[in-house]
């Protein structure tokens, strides 16, 4: 047995592979050797949860659930301070637990969020955001009781798990290599169901090969567990669960089982479990359509479909839309539904025939003025802004918004249709920001905030645009309010550490960027950002392990292959950072920052000829930026070149009128040419810009040495 503990162990913590290790064989043999691992791991002082993934079909994130049921009875009152930070995910998750566990007695959930026919309420991106709050709230807290690192998460049987639950384990498979713990899953059949289409790239290891190289045959007899013997909590799911099991058994074709599967549907989507509201569906669709007439079959029909849309399983769920619409005779559903493919189509398939669904839309409640015509025309208008953002025509896109803001305020009161409102702000405000108006854009967003105050979404665009004003520290109040609020996004921890960053506040940007890599390991911009902070603070070799790892998910990213280069350059390996810049030419000949950094790796080479030839290629793409004016003055400096360096520092001040540094340059090259009354004029100019530059001061210095000299 000792043989078997050991080889066990080994196989899970001595992998050079994965943090993933997946165990295949019968039931009786998986649970036993499940049973001797955890036994194993107990013995090592390891922290372990330990759950079956055995349940009922609608018992959504159940796997997760018992988890976090393990924890809580564990979980002391001084450490209520891990469900304040996890409180939204917690409460997403099992919303009866505010009633039930006293560490919930002083923990405020806020406002809810209003959803009143908001088509974004529920997405794939928010069940992921719940389900890393989630791991994160179980890993903080095992280490809160352990100060051993190695945690682990054993699954029994994770071929019978919900559909939800799925979503839960495969998280956790990703995660598990950044956040430095092992999962440890078992399952029955011979092979891994495509459902687990991140797992299933694993390779398993068998019973029986296990078995064979400890020399021993398990001979046990293993009783399967029951569900109820793994339930040792207290706490009781207030959900319709059960009750949708077991109509399952039932072969009784009735209109009672018929409204009871259509309830299941609908309470699935609302949910967010879009597979379950699917397998419902389709269980009313193969037999109980008789008893819906047209109307409730396109409705359920669009449920069906929007799950796909949400799943990107998109040729079904246009189908299914697209009967659904057939169906229907209610126009103000039409519209909705045309809506719906217009904007997925724009999104993902053809911006025209996106638009196209759009313009059906509006036919469809072409005439009507009544409140809910007024609704879907907002949603359809709203759509139509959003391709024109799209494609950067800016002015199109702000001035439908304003004009659904302003028929809103016409049609509906204050108190009507809160989300909706605030949703039309905010989507001016985004495309404002991104067009540069960012003091208007900021008055929009305050006007959502204002309607929805407990949208947490909205404080993370304010905090978005006080970082592109420049406006750092107010960003960082607003970003660490969201971050307070229990539900963490792994964007809110990036930007703020991006604001620190501007505020050279290093170690706090390190942390958010390291919490943000926690949240979701896959975010090639966070992995780009801390290497970027690397770079700047002179740690190379970290800088380029982070870019490597952007580009080991996104090959063709193409700053972590800029940011590779400079770190390149920083550390001599010059030929490795020209590569980079090789690729980059390949991929994208528009980037204007590889020819000006290029360039000046060429010019540290004294490869001259080729560096005026990337800031030409610069200067081609953007005339009007003075950095390459002013790096091909330098560059002519070197060469020889005075009235030609002088002629591109001219037109470096037209564009950057503040910067010191030029009027230094200036100063330098009117000195060269013996023009010694301009210089003097010109690091004048540089030294009231910053009075306090030490070189700047020297040249001055230097320079009416010069014209004592010559008696002017």
């Amino acid at each position: 047995m000792e043989n078997l503990k050991k080889r066990l162990l080994d196989s899970v913590f001595l992998s050079n592979e994965s943090n993933v290790f997946l165990l295949n064989g019968n039931i009786a043999q998986t649970v036993q050797l499940l049973n001797q691992l955890n036994e194993s791991l107990l013995l090592e002082k390891c922290y372990v949860y330990n759950t079956s993934s055995a349940c009922l079909p609608t018992e959504s994130f159940y796997a997760a659930k018992q988890l976090v049921y393990q924890q809580l009875d564990k979980l002391e009152p001084q450490h209520s301070n891990l469900l304040v930070k996890y409180k939204k995910p917690l409460f997403y998750l099992m919303p009866w637990l505010k009633d039930e566990n006293d560490l919930f007695k002083d923990v405020s959930l806020g406002l809810e969020i209003p959803q009143e026919q908001n088509p974004t309420s529920f997405t794939l991106s928010f069940v992921y955001q719940v389900i890393n709050g989630i791991i994160n709230f179980l890993l903080e807290s095992a280490r809160l009781q352990s100060k051993n690192d190695k945690v682990v998460f054993i699954f029994s049987n994770i071929d019978k798990t919900d559909f939800s639950s799925i979503r839960f384990i495969e998280q956790l498979s990703k995660r598990a290599n950044q956040a430095n713990f092992y999962l440890v899953g078992s399952y029955s059949e011979e092979f891994l169901p495509e459902k687990y289409s991140t797992l299933s790239k694993l390779k398993a290891i068998s019973c029986e090969d296990i078995q064979s190289q400890c020399e021993r045959q398990l001979n046990l007899e293993v009783k399967y567990p029951e569900r109820d013997s793994i339930q040792r909590h207290s706490y009781h799911e207030k959900d319709l669960s059960t009750k949708y099991a077991n109509l399952l058994s039932l072969q009784e074709d009735s209109k009672e089982m018929a409204e009871s599967f259509k309830e299941a549907a609908f309470f699935s989507k609302r949910n967010a479990c879009y597979e379950e509201a699917i397998y419902y569906v389709d269980i009313l669709m193969d037999k109980y359509w008789g008893f819906f007439d047209d109307n409730r079959k396109a409705k359920l029909l669009r449920l069906k479909g929007v799950s796909h849309v949400l799943l990107k399983q998109n040729d079904i769920a246009m189908k299914c839309l697209e009967e659904s619409i057939n169906l229907s005779n209610d126009r103000y559903f039409k519209a909705k539904v045309c809506y719906i493919i217009g904007s997925f189509i724009t999104k993902h398939i053809d911006e025209q025939l996106g638009q196209e669904w759009l313009d059906k839309g509006f036919s469809h409640i072409e005439g009507l003025k009544d409140k809910q015509a007024v609704t879907e025309r907002l949603w359809l208008n709203n759509s139509r802004a959003l391709y024109y953002f799209k494609n950067r025509e800016y002015d199109r896109a702000i001035q439908i918004e304003k004009d659904n803001i302003k028929e809103f305020n016409l049609t509906f009161d204050s108190s009507e249709h809160l989300m909706t409102h605030a949703i039309l702000n905010y989507n001016t405000a985004y495309a404002l920001q991104d067009r540069g108006n960012y003091d208007e854009a900021l008055s929009y967003i305050n006007k959502a905030i204002d309607l929805v105050p407990s949208h947490l979404d909205l404080y993370n665009n304010k905090a978005n645009i006080l970082q592109a004003m420049g406006r750092y520290e107010e960003a960082v109040h607003y970003y660490d309010r969201v971050k307070e609020e229990g539900l963490p996004k792994d964007e809110v921890y990036l930007n703020c550490g991006n604001a620190k960053a501007s505020l050279n506040i290093w170690d706090e940007a390190l942390d958010d960027y390291n919490y943000s890599l926690f949240i979701n390991p896959e975010n090639i911009t966070t992995w780009n950002s801390r290497g970027y902070l690397y770079y700047l603070t002179g740690d190379y070799f970290k800088a380029i392990t982070d870019f490597e790892q952007s580009l080991k998910i996104n090959p063709k990213y193409i700053p972590a292959l800029l940011n590779r280069a400079l770190a390149y350059e920083a550390v001599g390996h010059f030929n490795n950072a020209l590569n980079d810049y090789r690729i980059i030419e390949e991929k994208n000949t528009s980037t204007i920052e590889l020819y000006v950094n290029r360039a000046s790796l060429y010019q540290k080479i004294g490869m001259l000829a080729e560096s005026r030839a990337d800031l030409k290629k610069a200067i081609e793409l953007k005339p009007n930026q003075a950095e390459a004016y002013v790096n091909l003055a330098i560059v002519y400096n070197e060469e020889g070149n005075l009235l030609e360096a002088k002629n591109m520092l001219i037109k470096a001040v037209m564009f950057e009128t503040n910067n010191p540094w030029i009027y230094f340059n200036k100063a330098y090259i009117h000195k060269a040419l013996e023009e010694y009354n301009e210089a003097k004029s010109e690091i004048e100019i540089a030294l009231k810009i910053s009075p306090n530059e030490e070189e700047f001061s020297d040249l001055l210095i230097e320079i009416n040495e010069l014209l004592h000299q010559v008696g002017t």
